[in-house]
Formats: C-alpha cells, sequence, structure tokens
C-alpha cells in the first residue's frame, strides 16, 4: 500500500476538479467567466508546481461580474498552454500574465495573455524545422469556432498573437464574445 503526502492529495484533487470541469464546460456554449476563471487558475496552479516553476497572475476588471458574464469555454487555455510549452519552457524566472476587461461597445470580453519568454516569432522560427501539425490543427480549430460564434452573435470575435517589440516575450489577445446569464 502506498501512501500519498498532503501535497499529493491536494494536487491529485486540484486534478479531479480541473478535469471535471473542464468536461463539464466542454458540453455548454457559454460558461460563467468565474467557472473559465477557476479552470485557468486550476490549470496555472498545477502547471507552475509540476511542469516548471514560474509566476502568473490574473487580473480581471473590477467592473466586470464574473459570475453574471458568460463566455465560450476553452479559449484562453489553449493560449496559456503555448506560453508554457513554448514561450517560457527552459528559461528561469518564466512570467505569465492574463488581463481581462470589457468593451461594452462591441460587446467583447478582451483576454491579453503576455508572456516573458523566447517570443512567437523565435518559437515559429523553431517549430518550423519540425512538426507543427498539432499546433496548426488546434489553431485552426480555435479559428473556426470564433467564426462560428461571431457569425451566430454579430460580434468581431477574434484573437491575434505577436512579439512584445524588444523585449523578449509573446502577446495574445482574445476577443471574445459575451452574453449575461438569464
Amino acid at each position: 500500500m502506498v501512501l500519498l503526502s498532503k501535497f499529493e492529495l491536494y494536487y491529485i484533487a486540484k486534478l479531479g476538479s480541473l478535469i471535471r470541469l473542464v468536461l463539464k464546460n466542454s458540453r455548454e456554449e457559454f460558461v460563467s467567466l468565474k467557472d473559465e476563471l477557476t479552470c485557468i487558475g486550476d490549470y496555472f496552479e498545477l502547471q507552475s508546481n509540476f511542469s516548471q516553476k514560474f509566476t502568473y497572475s490574473i487580473i480581471v476588471e473590477p467592473s466586470i461580474d464574473k459570475e453574471e458574464i458568460c463566455i465560450p469555454p476553452m479559449f484562453i487555455q489553449p493560449f496559456i498552454e503555448n506560453s508554457i510549452e513554448h514561450g517560457i519552457r527552459g528559461i528561469e524566472n518564466g512570467d505569465i500574465s492574463v488581463t481581462l476587461k470589457i468593451n461594452e461597445i462591441d460587446k467583447l470580453i478582451e483576454c491579453e495573455i503576455i508572456d516573458n519568454g523566447v517570443g512567437y516569432l523565435k518559437t515559429a522560427q523553431s517549430n518550423n524545422k519540425g512538426n507543427t501539425k498539432n499546433e496548426s490543427y488546434s489553431g485552426e480549430i480555435l479559428k473556426e469556432r470564433l467564426q462560428i460564434y461571431s457569425k451566430a452573435l454579430n460580434k468581431k470575435a477574434k484573437y491575434t498573437l505577436g512579439n512584445l517589440g524588444n523585449k523578449r516575450g509573446t502577446i495574445v489577445n482574445i476577443f471574445l464574445p459575451y452574453i449575461y446569464d438569464l
């Protein structure tokens, strides 16, 4: 019989909770921003303790009601995963920040993800030497999903990504449609 430490039990429970929430959210067209942020926070916590050490922050504009606003699920996490796996992998003092604000005029949630990694262009160049099918495939799926939401809700849902100018790092901006929980 193997006995697990409190630390191990905590992270097993955290992983189980994350998996349940991802499965629950994957069946929905829209989820509360609170649920999506819980998923992202749990994912960050697990990754920062097991894949490599890095710091992260999630900042939400105070005027956003996280329980009332609902967004399409699983758009933010893939970009965070890319920041961890391709941006800050192997660097010391990796840092990822996620900032969410509301654009009332266009009725979009704007999510900005910034990492201090090697940068998008350098990552893209090194990936061109290898197999990029999985990455381009996930990017295509996200683009297709955003087009569906754009058309259905008459919104300009999209994402952009690029380098942080002269500094190291990548910036991703995701523009997601939202609805109010009824």
